[in-house]
C-alpha cells in the first residue's frame, strides 16, 4: 500500500523543537510503531505526544532515559530506559495489545506488558517537542524537550473490523529536519524490504511483569524415515 510521508518539522533559532501544525493520525484500535532521532547533551522532555490525560501515548525522556507512555481510560502505563543516553539518539517504539517495547539503536531494548490498544481516538492532536495539551506521561510530560528533534515517523498498523486473509491498514505520518529546517515531502511508492526494524546490539529487557521462560531448544534431529529398499 502507497505510503505519504508528510513534512512536519523545523528548528526553533534556540536549537529546540517547535512545530505550529502537524498530521495527526488515527490511531484508534491501531498498533504503532514510532521512530524517532534527537541530538542533545541530556535529552528530557516530550519528543511527541498525541491525547491527553484520557487517551494518548508519548515518547520522551526522563534525564537521559527514554521513556514510552500510554494513557488508556485515564490509566498510565510506561515502559522506560534504564541506562542514560547522550548525544544523537535513535529510538524505535512498538506497541500492539500485548507488548510495548523501546529499543535505542546500538544500545539498550526494553519491554513491558501492553494496557492494550486505545478504544477511540485521542481528542488532542499530535504534537512534536512539547506536549500542547494536558499530560499524557508522568512527571517528564510536559516539559518542552531540552534538545532538538531531528526526525520523526509514527507508522499505524490497524485491523479492519472484519478481517479476511490478514489484510491491514496501514498509515504513516512522519516529519525530517532538512539542511537548517527546510522541510521536505516524500511519497513512497511501495514499502520495500518489509522495514524491518535494527534491532541493535542490546540485549532484551523485561519488565517485572513478564515472565521469562526460555524458547524450547529446536536442535533435536527428527527420526529417520524407514527404508523401503528390499531386503
Amino acid at each position: 500500500m502507497p505510503l505519504v510521508v508528510f513534512p512536519a518539522l523545523a528548528g526553533a533559532a534556540d536549537g529546540r523543537a517547535e512545530v505550529d501544525a502537524v498530521e495527526t493520525p488515527q490511531v484508534a484500535d491501531a498498533e504503532l510503531k514510532i521512530q524517532a532521532t534527537v541530538v542533545s547533551d541530556l535529552p528530557h522532555g516530550v519528543v511527541l505526544a498525541q491525547g491527553g490525560q484520557q487517551n494518548g501515548y508519548a515518547l520522551g525522556f526522563d534525564y537521559g532515559r527514554p521513556v514510552f507512555s500510554i494513557r488508556r481510560d485515564g490509566s498510565v502505563t510506561e515502559v522506560v530506559g534504564r541506562q542514560v543516553v547522550i548525544g544523537r539518539v535513535d529510538l524505535t517504539i512498538n506497541w500492539d495489545a500485548d507488548n510495548m517495547t523501546i529499543q535505542v539503536l546500538g544500545g539498550e531494548k526494553i519491554q513491558a506488558k501492553s494496557p492494550g490498544l486505545l478504544a477511540r481516538q485521542p481528542g488532542e492532536p499530535l504534537s512534536i517537542g512539547r506536549d500542547r495539551g494536558t499530560a499524557v506521561g508522568s512527571d517528564w510530560d510536559p516539559q518542552e524537550f531540552r534538545g532538538k528533534v531531528v526526525s520523526w515517523d509514527v507508522m499505524v498498523e490497524r485491523v479492519a473490523g472484519e478481517q479476511v486473509d490478514g489484510g491491514q491498514e496501514e498509515e504513516k505520518v512522519a516529519g525530517e529536519q532538512v539542511d537548517g529546517g527546510q522541510e521536505e515531502e516524500k511519497v513512497t511508492e511501495e514499502q520495500v524490504d518489509g522495514g524491518q526494524e535494527d534491532e541493535g546490539d542490546g540485549p532484551i529487557e523485561e519488565s517485572a511483569e513478564e515472565s521469562g521462560s526460555d524458547s524450547p531448544s529446536s536442535e533435536n534431529p527428527s527420526p529417520e524415515a524407514p527404508s523401503s529398499e528390499s531386503p
